[in-house]
């Protein structure tokens, strides 16, 4: 099991490292076989004593003044591509901070009140005292997809069990 960025698990699939991998989508996979699961929206994770926080549902341009933290392109392009091509179509350019790896201490500046987080739907399992998640107007835009992908000449025997249990327990 290799828990990596995308284009990481792309590059050991190609190489013949790895049978099979979950990947993020959008994601450059060449001649790789894909089977899109799921798709996850964007939230926003902001300090629960913001004067946004009272509000159920918010706008890029809600947040446009804010400071947001968002991660680096080299973990993700094809997905940082397709998000800076729907900032662009709402005017949306706020001041960008770099997202911490970790985001166990990405919530913890969000809780000080350094930032606000633009992260998918599954990060509400983290819960930390500060930190309130809302909904973004614009999150099925920003949806992140979740795909298994594999090299279709090259499969395992277990690719079979592996694609039905992947259906099965991660498709929506």
């Amino acid at each position: 099991l290799t828990a990596a960025p995308s284009p990481r698990l792309v590059a050991a699939m190609r190489k013949g490292q790895l049978d099979a991998a979950l990947l993020a989508l959008p994601s450059a996979t060449f001649e790789l076989a894909v089977q899109p699961l799921a798709r996850q929206p964007m939230m926003l994770a902001l300090p629960a004593g913001h004067r946004l926080a009272k509000k159920r549902k918010l706008s890029l341009s809600d947040i446009a003044a804010e400071r947001i933290y968002w991660f680096e392109r080299a973990r993700q392009p094809a997905f940082f591509d397709h998000c800076q091509q729907v900032f662009r179509r709402h005017g949306f350019a706020p001041t960008f901070l770099r997202e911490a790896v970790d985001h166990h201490v990405l919530l913890a500046d969000v809780a000080a009140g350094k930032g606000m987080a633009l992260l998918a739907d599954s990060f509400r399992a983290l819960r930390l005292a500060g930190v309130i998640y809302r909904p973004l107007l614009e999150d099925e835009e920003l949806a992140a997809g979740i795909g298994l992908a594999w090299h279709e000449e090259h499969g395992h025997a277990a690719l079979p069990l592996l694609r039905r249990l992947a259906q099965e327990h991660l498709a929506k």
